[in-house]
């Protein structure tokens, strides 16, 4: 088959994009033929140059503040892009469009010059954006900036009372217009920003873009297609399909008595040589990005409660005798956590080892006692877990969102209540008391990747889909499309 992949990529690299090049390297292995149509947020202006002196300056901000018009009026419809693409489609002839990410630059406009060239669009749902301006279904119950961060941890009494900074919220999802999301500012912090997207997803609502202009849509997971029916899309509409890694080889796995690392492994040289992990210990490892909506207070906090514990039961081990917990990643909140981490009561067993590659983090991941995945939001399918499960090791997770499904308890890895860090912290000491049934469960996370999460098991699910909606488009006639002059 001939694909045209389209995706629009964020200045800020992460699973999705990892995501649409696992799947346009599966479908070329596999014989079909993938035309690429990729935008990057780079190209958007990032304010006036403060050289030049004040009437620099001020030009500078009037450059800027009509650029930012310019790609507010695109992302709603971008006719450069419509005609573009069209131009793309009459050329390659392709069997189906699969878009990822459309937004802000691509625009849905792309939907419609599909509709006129009468071929079939699939569209992957990473995340509830149709639903959402920030497309997590998360707010900030307050803004709080990195600097008030640290002064809320400046004491150990104020760690065990911080709160997390949001919570889920779905005021929008029934809303036809997201008035909530503009009132509270919900994209980017900004209510400017958040009135852009409204009025996107609101006009393309009323077009029925969404209902009419793509012919299939993939979720993650059952939960994330309830929720987006649930939002106004077509039931009929939606396959689930999940996310899925060819990275990890088949020696994967590894036996809990493999899983301490080793001087010179390359998990150990991996890490930042300001904080290098103790080498003899098992530990626990958190990959994503710093910010909110992961969870990392909670995790935090979760892990100064088990070292209270871990002390009480023994109060002779040192810093370096005790499991030690790994966090890979960077992001906004990386300081105000490293500040937060000193104040427990060991912080020398917490290694903040900052961004990595990713084999560096596979690495990790085959040598860890347990992943930890504290997200405070509805998590889609992040590719951590299929990497996990694809080395063999189990993940402790929160009971929420696409992870209540995947994860099976005691079968793959552990659950714990959403936000709940006393809960945690107890997985976390039973976690590394039994590391024989971890290691079952680690095999149990591998059998669950060969099953269900593979990339041959993936590509037929995704030729399935394909199959189905060009079959679709071929017996549609002209007038079920609309037509736009240009």
């Amino acid at each position: 088959m001939k694909i045209v992949q389209v995706h629009n990529y964020y200045q800020q690299a992460g699973g999705e994009d990892a995501v649409v090049e696992a799947e346009r390297l599966m479908l070329e292995a596999h014989g079909h033929q993938v035309v690429t149509f990729y935008r990057t947020n780079d190209v958007i202006a990032k304010g006036p140059s403060s050289q030049g002196g004040g009437q620099r300056i001020r030009n500078g901000r009037t450059a800027a503040c009509f650029s930012l018009l310019r790609v507010s009026v695109q992302t709603i419809w971008n006719w450069k892009t419509y005609r573009e693409f069209s131009k793309l489609l009459k050329l390659e002839r392709p069997d189906v469009v699969h878009c990822h990410n459309t937004f802000p630059l691509i625009s849905p406009s792309i939907y419609w010059a599909c509709a006129q060239a009468k071929v079939a669009v699939v569209q992957t749902l990473h995340n509830y954006r149709l639903l959402c301006l920030n497309a997590f279904l998360y707010r900030k119950s307050e803004l709080i900036s990195d600097k008030q961060l640290l002064a809320r941890s400046s004491s150990r009494a104020k760690i065990n009372g911080l709160n997390g900074q949001g919570s889920i919220c779905e005021l929008c999802v029934s809303q036809q217009f997201k008035f909530s999301g503009v009132r509270y500012g919900c994209y980017r912090d900004s209510k400017a920003g958040s009135l852009v997207v409204a009025v996107l997803l609101f006009i393309h609502r009323v077009l029925g873009t969404w209902s009419k202009k793509v012919d299939c849509y993939i979720a993650l997971t059952e939960f994330q297609k309830n929720k987006m029916v649930e939002g106004g899309l077509p039931a009929g509409k939606i396959s689930v399909k999940p996310n899925f890694t060819q990275r990890v080889t088949d020696d994967a796995s590894l036996t809990a008595g493999q899983r301490a690392v080793g001087s010179g492994s390359q998990a150990g040289e991996s890490s930042s040589s300001n904080c290098q992990p103790t080498t003899s210990q098992p530990y626990a490892l958190f990959v994503g990005r710093l910010s909110a909506e992961k969870g990392c207070t909670v995790l935090l906090k979760a892990w100064d409660r088990y070292q209270v514990r871990l002390t009480a039961d023994n109060t002779e081990l040192t810093a370096q005798q005790r499991p030690q917990l790994l966090i890979v990643g960077g992001g906004e909140q990386r300081h105000a956590l490293e500040s937060l981490a000193t104040q427990g009561h060991q912080p020398a067993t917490i290694h903040f080892v900052g961004k990595m590659p990713n084999h560096q983090v596979l690495a990790l991941m085959r040598a860890a006692q347990f992943l930890i995945l504290p997200s405070v939001w509805h998590e889609g399918f992040p590719m951590n877990i299929v990497e996990s499960f694809a080395c063999g090791t189990a993940v402790v997770a929160s009971d929420n969102g696409g992870m209540t499904e995947i994860i099976v308890e005691k079968q793959n890895g552990l659950k714990f209540e959403l936000g709940n860090e006393e809960q945690l912290s107890q997985k976390i000491s039973w976690a590394f008391d039994h590391p024989d049934k971890m290691d079952e469960m680690g095999s149990g996370a591998r059998q669950d990747f060969e099953q269900k999460y593979s990339a041959e098991m993936n590509h037929s699910q995704l030729i399935d889909i394909y199959r189905k909606v060009v079959r679709k488009a071929e017996v549609l006639s002209p007038s079920m499309t609309d037509e736009i002059k240009i």
